[in-house]
């Protein structure tokens, strides 16, 4: 039983992570070359409108374009940039010659607590439509164990999320 349980917590806390992308387009990036390269980082606004640190060792994937053809490059965000520092028109500015469709210069797993909250109250839901309807079935006692069994899981689990979520970020 304990084992169920704790299976059943770890799915929960798994269901709840979300992945956080950080984005930001290309011009940004060299606007703030001097930084990236004297600093190793800057804070710059990404592609949702919100401040992003950026890491200038960060390997990106990009394609740099030259007329009609694209060459596919993983460069480190000073790589990309180290040519800017003059100007965002320099011919050494290859930040200048992949597009402006957004870089993603990080990405991590945090904990979202609307996910879970959603997974416990769809969970708890589910835990009471069949705890009803083994109630209902009168006689049935391995229904009816097996009905408070599962509600006392959806219970354990819905405060490991509660309290996931109070400790988290």
């Amino acid at each position: 039983m304990r084992r169920t349980i704790a299976l059943l917590a770890v799915a929960a806390v798994i269901g709840a992570c979300a992945r956080q992308i950080s984005a930001v387009g290309p011009p940004e990036l060299a606007l703030h070359a001097k930084e990236l390269v004297d600093e190793g980082e800057a804070n710059m606004y990404g592609d949702k409108g919100e401040t992003v640190n950026v890491d200038a060792d960060t390997k990106v994937d990009v394609h740099i374009i030259d007329g009609n053809l694209q060459t596919p490059a993983r460069l480190s965000i000073r790589e990309l940039v180290v040519g800017c520092v003059p100007g965002t028109t320099a011919p050494t500015c290859v930040a200048s010659k992949i597009g402006t469709d957004p870089i993603t210069v990080r990405s991590k797993l945090h904990f979202d607590g609307s996910r879970a909250a959603t997974m416990v109250t769809f969970g708890a839901i589910g835990g009471a439509l069949g705890a009803c309807l083994a109630l209902c079935q009168e006689g049935d006692e391995l229904a009816r164990g097996l009905a408070y069994g599962g509600l006392a899981i959806v219970g354990v689990v819905g405060v490991m999320i509660v309290l996931f979520a109070i400790g988290g970020d």
